[in-house]
Formats: C-alpha cells, structure tokens, sequence
C-alpha cells in the first residue's frame, strides 16, 4: 500500500480489563489469550497486513506496562501514568506527540479480521472509524458488556451521523469497533476539537452521558465533534469482531473444552467472517502457509465446511 507520508500505528493499551478478573492479575489485559493466543498477536497480524511492523507501533501502556515493554521492546512506548483515574479518551491522546500526522489507532482489547485496518488506511476520509454491521448477532446470550455498552453508531451510507453507547440497539447501524484512521487534517482537527472539549469540560461534572472529561471514551469526543458539524465516516464491515470484554458465548474460556485444535479451528473461522459469512479470499506469506492448512484440517475434523475457510497463498 503506497501512502503519501508515513503512517503511525498506535495501540491503546493502559486500562487493566476488570471483567477479565483473574486473568489480569498479572498481565495487561492484551496479551490474554483469546482464540488460542494473546490479543495483541492478532492485533499486530493486522496491523502487518496493512504493511506496518511491529518497529513502527507506538503502545499505550498503563497497567503492568513492564511486562509488555519487556515481551515488545521493539515499539515505542507512552505510558499513562494515570491510567486509573483517566480512560480511553485521555489514554489516546497521552501518545499527542505521535497524533499529529496521519495514525491508524485500535482499542487493545479486541480480535478483528486482518482486512480491517487495511480498509481503514485506504478508506478516502480523513476521519473513518471501523464498524460492525453484524455486531447484534455476537450479543446474543451475553451477560457482561450487553448491547447496553456496545459503542453504537448510526449511519447513512458511510456518514456517521450519531455515536453513543445509549442508542437504542434497533437504530444502530453497526458497532464502532475500536480501529479508527485519521489523516493529517483528521488528527489535526481531533485535537483541535479535543483542546476545545478540554478547556470547557475539564472541571465541569460532566461532559457527556453522566461521564466527566477525565472519565470520558473516545467516543464522546467524536459524538461531540459531529455535533459541532464534523464529518465522520465508517468502514463497514460485517462479522469477523471478537469483541472488548469477553464474557459472551463466543469466548475462548467458554470454548476451552473444545481443546485447541478447535480454537485454533475458530480463529480462522473469526477471522474470515463467521459461520455462513461470505467470506473475503485471504492472501498470506508462506510462513502462515502451513498453519492455516492446519486450520483447514482442524475444521475438517470439526465437521466444518472447508470451502468456508478458502485460502489464497501468495508465495512472496
């Protein structure tokens, strides 16, 4: 992919993950395990298919900051210091420094297809945010992080007109899923908008939704910018999202008894859209070659359709 500048990947990654309890004891909630390995692999395999590496990732760090930068000491790092008593919002923008040209960001605690930042980085606006339009059907049965906390969004194409976790579920579009891109004038006027928001809500009780500024999600400033008539756009896409939180039916303790020829059988299965999704043709290195043809027997054992899981390999 041929860009005009260089493009900084940035990862959000200072929170602890509360509903993950034990896990997080002693790990960043980005490296447990989900789908058979650490969230963050799968995170940086999208990253790589977009054409960056893992030099180029700058990583929020907060809690247990010294166990990522001890397992990745290729990235640059910023930590947020205060990440207890700050969120998302706050965490991005303590990495400003690397926010003033053209970045791709993601949440850190999400597994999504490979296809999703490198539709974000081609997408043509300067503010394109990643959603879900199937993003209802991985609800079903939860009993932690309902459809109440899903980052929703309504649209009309691909212009976003509204952005908030309390939109009734039947108005929503999609689900904003964590990977946002800004151009050079996108993240100039994010932090534009950000200064403003701050000198005005910073020690007002609240800015948004019951939430102070400090408190406040990446969301509640991109529903603030629209509101003051800023164009967002998303990305959609349809399926293919392990979502923030875990706890669904789809998540990999629920799966562990299945053992791990399965979950390995289920990351390809996520990661190309699902059962009955049409499903992008993937193209990969000989290096995954011969993982994913184990994919491919796992699932045949499973009683999986094969042709669900239609591999392209590119010998680079």
């Amino acid at each position: 992919m041929l860009l005009d500048e260089p493009v900084k990947p940035v990862i959000i990654g200072a929170g602890r993950g509360r509903r993950l309890r034990h896990l997080t004891d002693d790990l960043p909630k980005t490296l447990v395990h989900v789908l058979g390995r650490p969230m963050l692999e799968s995170i940086l395999e999208a990253f790589e298919a977009a054409g960056f590496a893992r030099r180029d990732v700058t990583f929020i760090a907060g809690y247990r900051a010294e166990v990522i930068e001890a397992r990745y000491p290729e990235f640059s790092y910023v930590r947020n210091e205060d990440w207890e008593n700050n969120n998302i919002l706050l965490s991005l923008v303590t990495a400003r420094a690397h926010l003033e040209g053209f970045f791709v960001s993601s949440y850190s605690d999400i597994v999504y297809r490979p296809e999703a930042v490198v539709r974000a980085v081609a997408s043509p606006h300067d503010i394109a945010l990643v959603c879900d339009t199937d993003w209802r059907s991985r609800y079903v049965g939860r009993s932690e992080h309902p459809e109440s906390d899903a980052e929703k969004l309504v649209a009309d194409g691909d212009r976003i007109l509204e952005l908030s976790r309390t939109l009734e579920p039947s108005r929503a579009t999609g689900e904003f899923i964590g990977v946002m891109k800004l151009t050079r004038a996108g993240a100039a006027r994010f932090l534009r908008a950000f200064d403003e928001a701050r000198r005005e809500f910073e020690d007002a009780p609240t800015f948004r939704e019951g939430r102070t500024f400090r408190k406040a999600y990446l969301i509640d400033l991109l529903q603030h910018m629209l509101e003051r008539g800023e164009a967002l756009h998303c990305v959609p896409m349809h399926g293919g999202f392990w979502p923030k939180g875990g706890g669904g039916p789809g998540s990999a303790t629920r799966r562990s008894h299945r053992g791990r020829a399965a979950q390995d059988a289920v990351v390809e299965d996520q990661h190309l859209g699902g059962a009955g999704a049409a499903v992008p043709r993937v193209v990969v290195g000989t290096r995954r070659h011969e993982q994913l043809m184990r994919h491919v027997a796992a699932a045949q054992r499973l009683g999986e359709r094969a042709d669900r899981l239609e591999v392209e390999i590119a010998l680079r």
